[in-house]
């Protein structure tokens, strides 16, 4: 099962919505917590204006912000305090109902893209948040940078191990050691599940940058 996000970014909204018709995309879930802007390049996104367009494409749209958005800046959080937020948002029952929702309308055959509105979906809590509750859940996701190029989520964490990696290897590489002198699990001690450690604690770095 196959989960789609894009960010509308400054594209003109009739190139917004030929690109996820493009992808075949039959209902958009909206998850930004302010669908509202003064900027006049995102104004076509206001949400009437955005639900009317492209529900007169014959596409659905859902408004599910205050449900799965978020909105992290000015909050004077401790590195741990922010690691605590992100996995307080991942157990939260309100939000593993907004997960379970799109994954239901998965399982009923509808392509969903969950719409936000930064363009690179490695800056945006679409594939920080939600892309790490949905690969969790074993959906598969896709995030559409145009109409011919998309990122995987599998990219995404790509991308957090080679920003994170030079930072948090000799640490995890410690505590795999100090399993072994601990437990004498040498199973644990390999590259592959160093750099899981690493990705993981990527997501949760990551998350209080956005």
């Amino acid at each position: 099962m196959i989960c789609y996000t894009i960010g509308h970014s400054t594209r003109k909204l009739e190139e917004f919505i030929n690109t996820i018709t493009t992808y075949g995309i039959d209902c958009v879930m909206d998850i930004r917590s302010v669908p509202y802007s003064s900027n006049k390049f995102y104004n076509s996104y206001n949400k009437e204006f955005v639900e009317r367009e492209i529900k007169q494409s014959g596409i659905n749209y859902i408004y599910m912000g205050d449900v799965l958005g978020y909105q992290g800046k000015g909050k004077d959080l401790s590195s741990k305090e922010w690691k605590e937020e992100f996995d307080n948002i991942i157990g939260c029952s309100l939000f593993k109902k907004g997960i379970n929702r799109i994954i239901e309308g998965i399982r009923r055959g509808h392509k969903i893209a969950l719409m936000c509105s930064e363009k690179n979906p490695f800056n945006c809590h679409r594939s920080i948040l939600l892309g790490y509750a949905l690969e969790q859940e074993g959906i598969e996701v896709k995030h559409i940078i145009d109409e011919e190029k998309y990122k995987t989520q599998k990219r995404i964490e790509e991308e957090l191990f080679v920003t994170y990696e030079p930072i948090l290897k000799d640490k995890f590489l410690q505590l795999s050691i100090q399993d072994i002198l601990d437990k004498d699990n040498y199973d644990e001690i390999n590259e592959k599940a160093i750099k899981a450690k690493i990705i993981d604690e990527g997501y949760r770095i990551k998350f209080q940058q956005i």
